[in-house]
């Protein structure tokens, strides 16, 4: 996401009044790097003009380089920063206004006022397939939903991608979508990594707990799975309801269901050797603390939560795994027990949504809990979330039958205004 990034108005008419923030709120013009390795010049960056989003730049700029939203073209495009201070310079011609989500005042200016924007959801366009308990993904700023189940238990091994930029889903049953994930599956876990989507366990159509893991690679659109000539190992522990997430390069499957019940089970892969390590087998990867399954996930500052969930009741529990030392601890709890939900973190916040229209904030720093809006649509179980350039999407579930909303939250966020003097 975008932190305390500054911008100002350059003298062109033909530059609309825009602004970038970690929740897309604000108000300002123009973009400068560096950005203090907030941003690369790989990231996208998301702009809105109030609450109304605009066009994405398609890269962040290079450090020294300003980009302009024009609202004639509808693009942004480099524009002369004469008139503009380069990174840690001063301007020959500072403007009278400059906004930014960092509440310091630049020197020569003072401050007048703030705006919070944000806090607020959107409905999208809905997914081509509706289903309840999906699997879901972004990756380069797409999302991608995957598997999942309509109101009976058969499985399914539909792949879609939604673009928000353009707000248009693609899926695998059509000719121009994408290709299916071949095992058909519910309650399967999915996680980016080094650029490819990883499906992750599941159950298939006969109640089966899976340990299958199936890879995407968007570069060719093709799916790489236990079968193909360069198998991906499959999980150690067969299972379904499980949590999956990425941390330095690696996949870490958690928890879960087997015939036996809900599962302590904590399995690492390792994609650059193709390999699992296990909490079953190895001292040196410990077990979730308490066995759950149907939980939700997120990771914070490299840290995995793993939140609610069901096993010898429905928890609300929350236990943080740090991947460093190897060690679990227990934080503040959720306000109310769930499970077969869904979270995702932005901005070191972590996000949780379901089931019915619930929606809650966790904040790690000040280790605390806080009600957020509702969800414009009442989920049952089986809702996933995802995130992309700083908003998070609630997608799918079951209530009554399923579900094809996709609805978009901002987070909320605070922009200062500063004039000069």
């Amino acid at each position: 996401g975008l932190r305390n990034v500054t911008a100002v108005s350059a003298n062109n008419s033909n530059f609309a009044s825009v602004a970038a923030s970690a929740a897309n709120a604000g108000s300002a013009t123009n973009l400068t790097g560096p950005f203090s390795g907030d941003v690369t010049g790989t990231q996208n960056l998301t702009v809105v003009t109030g609450l109304q989003r605009v066009a994405v730049a398609s890269t962040a700029p290079a450090d020294g380089q300003v980009l302009g939203y024009s609202s004639v073209s509808g693009q942004w495009q480099p524009v002369s920063a004469s008139s503009l201070a380069p990174a840690g310079g001063v301007c020959s011609n500072p403007p009278p206004q400059v906004n930014s989500t960092s509440p310091v005042t630049p020197p020569g200016y003072y401050p007048a006022g703030k705006i919070t924007g944000g806090n607020i959801w959107f409905q999208m366009a809905p997914m081509p397939t509706a289903r309840g308990y999906l699997g879901a993904a972004s990756l380069n700023g797409k999302i991608y939903a995957l598997g999942g189940r309509t109101q009976s238990a058969s499985p399914l091994g539909i792949a879609e991608v939604y673009d928000p930029n353009s707000n248009v889903w693609l899926s695998s049953t059509t000719s121009s979508g994408i290709s299916p994930m071949p095992t058909p599956r519910s309650s399967l876990a999915a996680a980016a990594v080094n650029g490819k989507i990883y499906a992750i366990g599941g159950i298939d159509g006969n109640n089966l707990a899976l340990p299958t893991v199936e890879v995407y690679d968007p570069n060719t659109n093709a799916w790489t799975s236990s079968s193909s000539s360069n198998a991906i190992a499959p999980m150690p522990t067969p299972r379904y309801g499980l949590v999956a997430v990425a941390v330095n390069g690696k996949l870490y499957a958690i928890g879960g269901r087997s015939g036996s019940g809900a599962l302590d089970v904590v399995e690492v892969y390792d994609p650059d050797s193709n390999s699992w390590t296990s909490s079953t087998t190895f001292a040196g990867l410990a077990p979730l603390p308490t066995a759950r399954e149907g939980a939700a996930a997120a990771v914070v500052n490299g840290k995995i939560y793993v939140i609610g969930g069901a096993g010898s009741s429905i928890f609300n529990t929350v236990e943080v795994y740090d991947a460093v030392l190897n060690t679990w601890n227990a934080v503040a709890a959720m306000p109310s027990e769930n499970f077969y939900f869904s979270a995702d973190a932005v901005d070191g916040k972590i996000y949780v949504f379901g089931e019915g229209t619930n929606a809650a904030l966790y904040d790690p720093t000040s280790n605390s809990w806080s009600s957020l809006p509702p969800l414009p649509t009442i989920r049952g179980k089986g809702l996933a979330a995802a995130d992309s350039n700083g908003l998070l999407y609630a997608l799918g579930g079951l209530f009554g039958g399923p579900v094809d909303a996709n609805e978009q939250y901002a987070p909320a966020v605070t922009v200062y205004t500063f004039l000069k003097k």
